[in-house]
């Protein structure tokens, strides 16, 4: 697929999304979205994290709040700790796309609960930028659940975020912020080699 969107797209600023990838880099990404099901939810927050090798680079690190004019509800407000407020000075979501596109490229995407996030991102770089993403997903769930009954054939896995972490005797970061979770995330991949 990446052959044909290269071709269709091939005036389109965002042409790189569907090159070679340029390096070995992965970027481990997590949304924090108004609700889970990925037709409808809205995106508040938006991270990636480079991974190149064994180090994270979270100083090369995109993390954008984004603007949004909808209303959050309590639930939403709970789990991910964004107000309305706190999203006011945030960048539009077309504006967050281009600056995903920009530096993700066709990179190959890390996450936890990876299918989620993807599903979303698609849809709405498809309605903000008329562009699909097709890049590789990588879920952590799956390595880390290869892994754990390779060495744990008798048990069955917990494979919640936390979980994971406290498997691979890593810290619990701030859970249900982007960055944090995308930090994590990486951290995980990294220790599971």
């Amino acid at each position: 697929m990446r052959w044909w969107y290269r071709w269709r797209h091939r005036n389109s600023p965002y042409v790189a999304a569907y090159a070679t990838p340029p390096d070995a880099r992965v970027f481990s990404i997590d949304l924090e979205t108004t609700g889970l099901d990925p037709a409808a939810c809205r995106v508040l927050s938006l991270a990636a994290v480079p991974v190149e090798g064994m180090r994270i680079l979270t100083s090369e690190a995109l993390y954008l709040k984004i603007r949004d004019e909808g209303d959050i509800t309590l639930d939403s407000m709970r789990h991910h700790r964004l107000r309305s407020i706190d999203l006011q000075s945030g960048v539009s979501l077309e504006e967050a796309l281009k600056q995903f596109v920009e530096r993700v490229g066709s990179r190959p995407l890390l996450g936890y609960c990876v299918a989620f996030d993807f599903a979303v991102l698609r849809r709405v770089c498809r309605a903000h930028l008329g562009i699909p993403l097709c890049n590789r997903r990588l879920e952590l769930r799956e390595r880390f659940e290869q892994r754990w009954r390779q060495r744990h054939p008798e048990l069955e896995p917990h494979l919640d975020l936390d979980s994971i972490l406290q498997s691979l005797g890593l810290p619990t970061l701030e859970r249900h912020d982007a960055y944090a979770d995308a930090v994590a995330t990486a951290a995980a991949w990294l220790k599971l080699g």
